[in-house]
């Protein structure tokens, strides 16, 4: 019957397509197995993956309508649905899905997180703040979360509330060197270049980090 599932066994075949470095050899493999289970949750969302990889948008945008006509509160469905939408030009519509997937499960870090980027990148950074604070008041340890938010302070002009920040980022972890990173973007938002410079030029980090100070 078109409306069964594939068996588990498919199922590990058709997730290995997602690992074969030849995309476009996955991605046929994975239509013939849609054309016998043409309305598999589980196929439509592979295929749109691999669609993706190939460079084939459009296909892709249908298997993910598809697969959300069959299941509109799928919450990993949605959350990847969105993210795509975003991925490729689409940010407002991306960002309802993932409001609905985070009304859904609104403990999820990972839709907080995507949202807060996504507000970012809409310059709607009010919103976006509400999201890092969020993440912050779930007692995150991760150290990006706080420099996102950061950037958001600076970015809405609210210099005060940066400072507290890093106050409270130096607390939590000590002897970070992104921390002086942070003190020098600010230093330079508040016009004092040269002190910006010696602080950067004074942060010692491996080979790996230097980029980051360059």
């Amino acid at each position: 019957s078109s409306d069964l599932e594939p068996n588990e066994k498919i199922k590990s075949e058709l997730l290995s397509l997602l690992n074969l470095e030849n995309h476009k050899v996955a991605y046929e493999n994975c239509i013939s197995e849609l054309r016998m289970f043409p309305s598999s949750l589980f196929i439509l969302q592979v295929a749109a993956q691999l669609a993706e990889r190939i460079g084939h948008i459009s296909k892709a945008d249908i298997f993910y309508s598809k697969a959300l006509k069959r299941d509109p509160l799928n919450v990993n469905l949605l959350r990847n649905y969105g993210l795509f939408l975003c991925t490729h030009n689409q940010p407002n519509e991306g960002r309802r899905h993932l409001y609905l997937c985070n009304q859904l499960e609104p403990k999820n870090n990972e839709t907080i997180v995507l949202l807060a980027n996504i507000e970012n990148r809409l310059q709607n950074y009010s919103l976006e703040e509400l999201h890092w604070q969020q993440i912050i008041n779930k007692g995150s340890q991760e150290l990006s979360h706080y420099g996102s938010y950061f950037n958001c302070l600076l970015e809405q002009g609210k210099v005060s509330s940066a400072k507290t920040l890093i106050g409270k980022i130096k607390l939590i972890f000590k002897e970070a060197w992104m921390i002086d990173v942070f003190q020098a973007y600010l230093q330079s938002w508040e016009g004092d270049y040269q002190t910006a410079i010696e602080t950067l030029e004074n942060i010692r980090v491996d080979k790996e980090s230097k980029p980051v100070i360059y």
